[in-house]
């Protein structure tokens, strides 16, 4: 049915998955293709999740949480791989992986707030601005 690859991926070898633990009727590529896509899916509801909770909770809260969740994914696709090669189980693992990948788009608006200041009239257009009242720029002032 499938192309021997010895060594490849565990997939290629289509005879060692007789049992449940593998695609047992899926060629090769599919089997890798569902890979790439098990964590895209994911992360068509992280993005989404990921925004919501950072205007609900906070961006910090949200990314760390997204990092511990990533942790959690790796260690499942881990435990997928050693303890119980199982392919749907290291499936399971991707798809999570990327229900917590949302934390890209969290990360950058925690960066382009950028840190409070003292002067609230300092804004990250001009982070030099001198103290005092400050005054409309107008043409006729400019020398």
């Amino acid at each position: 049915m499938g192309v021997d690859v010895p060594g490849a991926f565990p997939a290629s070898n289509f005879a060692d998955f007789a049992d449940a633990t593998g695609p047992p009727a899926l060629d090769y590529s599919l089997a890798i293709n569902l890979i790439t896509v098990s964590n895209q899916l994911g992360g068509i509801f992280s993005n989404y999740l990921a925004g919501l909770a950072s205007d609900k909770v906070g961006r910090k809260i949200v990314i760390q949480g997204c990092l511990l969740g990533g942790v959690v994914s790796y260690l499942l696709m881990f435990a997928a791989g050693v303890w119980s090669p199982n392919y749907w189980f290291f499936l399971a693992g991707n798809f999570v992986n990327g229900l917590f990948s949302g934390s890209r788009g969290v990360i950058q608006a925690y960066l382009q707030v950028g840190r409070p200041s003292a002067d609230p009239r300092q804004t990250l257009d001009n982070p030099a601005r001198p103290p005092g009242p400050s005054a409309p720029y107008s043409a006729a002032a400019a020398p």
